[in-house]
């Protein structure tokens, strides 16, 4: 029995990430519907609706705003990022990084042109403005006698 090795909590942490990343692969190569997150890790979604804007939040621990991109088009955003978490495994320090991309079917056509997005505290805040609707003018008909 003196050849076991006792694993410390973050070789755990290390290796189901790991697993979590190889299964995600796995599955979006056979174009199988995943989440990007399990429970307790990676960005936590919200998503509400307001009279003239879409309002996406984000939580997102670890990521630091440099290794996050956002591209929107007029009914789709697109979020992809790098986690990145210092974990000790076997006495030393060692960096765990985890890519993550989300595209999002936004509810309603947008104004590509005037979303913004801010972060702050790790909360990061997405403002996308809805186009207008289609505004019917009413045309006057003349008679011609």
């Amino acid at each position: 029995m003196k050849d076991l090795t006792s694993w410390k909590d973050e070789q755990f942490k290390v290796m189901k990430a790991d697993l979590e990343e190889l299964l995600r692969d796995f599955f979006r190569d056979f174009g199988a519907p995943v989440y990007d997150r399990l429970e307790g890790e990676g960005p936590i979604l919200e998503i509400s609706e307001e009279d003239d804007l879409v309002l996406i939040r984000l939580e997102l621990p670890d990521i630091d705003p440099d290794d996050l991109e956002i591209s929107v088009a007029r009914q789709s955003l697109l979020i992809k990022g790098r986690q990145r978490r210092k974990l000790r495994s076997s006495g030393q320090l060692v960096e765990h990084r985890r890519d993550f991309s989300n595209r999002l079917r936004l509810p309603c056509p947008v104004v590509p042109e005037r979303v913004e997005a801010v972060i702050q505290d790790h909360h990061l805040e997405i403002r996308l403005p809805k186009c207008r609707g289609e505004v019917y003018r009413k045309i006057p008909i003349r008679r011609l006698k």
